[in-house]
């Protein structure tokens, strides 16, 4: 059997907020580039509406 109790964070606080300022970062790129994929995607869509070889799909 492995140790048993509780898991103790051992990270400071100056490291935990420079963890979650990396965390906002990220999630704010991946919003970005969500957008972005979103954008192109929505304008695929319309090429393929007002395009005729893919009036039948």
């Amino acid at each position: 059997m492995g140790p048993r109790g509780q898991y103790v964070n051992e990270f400071s606080p100056q490291q935990r907020r420079r963890r979650v300022r990396h965390l906002r970062e990220r999630a704010k790129d991946l919003r970005r580039e969500a957008l972005e994929l979103m954008k192109t995607a929505q304008e695929i869509e319309q090429q393929m509406v007002t395009d005729d070889r893919f009036k039948d799909l």
